[in-house]
C-alpha cells in the first residue's frame, strides 16, 4: 500500500478526504503542543507526508476540512520537534499549502511564535518557490 495508492483513493467522489484529514490529526487530540513535539519522528513524518501528496494531488476543499487546523494541530508542533525530518516536512506542508491558498498562509505564519530565523527561512521558501512557478 503506497502513499500514491493511498491519495489515490481518496480522489474517488465517495471518498471523504476529511475522514483521512481526521485519521492524520488522530494523534493530536486531547495532546498539548508540546506533548506532539515530542512525538517519534516516524509518527509525524508520516502524517506531514501524507498532507503533503494530499494537497498536492488533490487540493484543499474548504467544505471538508480546515487547513487551520493542520497548521494549529500538527504543523506548528512539527516545526518545534526535535529531528530535522520532521521539521523538513512541516515546512513542506506549509509550501503546499500555500500553493493552493496562497496568502493566507504567510498571514498565519506571520502570527506564529516561531524563532524568528525559522519564520524568515519559511518565507524565503515560499518566495523561492512562487518565482519558479510564476
Amino acid at each position: 500500500f503506497s502513499l500514491e495508492t493511498l491519495i489515490n483513493l481518496y480522489r474517488h467522489k465517495r471518498m471523504k478526504v476529511s475522514h483521512l484529514i481526521d485519521i492524520v490529526l488522530e494523534i493530536t487530540k486531547d495532546k498539548t503542543e508540546k506533548e506532539i513535539s515530542k512525538f517519534g519522528f516516524p509518527q509525524l513524518l508520516a502524517r506531514l507526508e501524507i498532507l503533503v501528496h494530499l494537497v498536492d494531488e488533490i487540493g484543499i476543499n474548504f467544505s471538508e476540512w480546515d487547513p487551520r487546523v493542520i497548521l494549529e494541530r500538527l504543523v506548528r508542533p512539527a516545526l518545534r520537534h526535535a529531528n530535522d525530518k520532521v521539521r523538513f516536512a512541516a515546512v513542506k506542508v506549509i509550501l503546499s499549502m500555500h500553493a493552493v491558498i496562497g496568502d493566507d498562509i504567510q498571514a498565519w505564519l506571520r502570527k506564529q511564535k516561531l524563532p524568528r530565523k525559522l519564520k524568515q527561512d519559511i518565507s524565503a521558501q515560499i518566495d523561492k518557490k512562487a518565482k519558479t512557478v510564476a
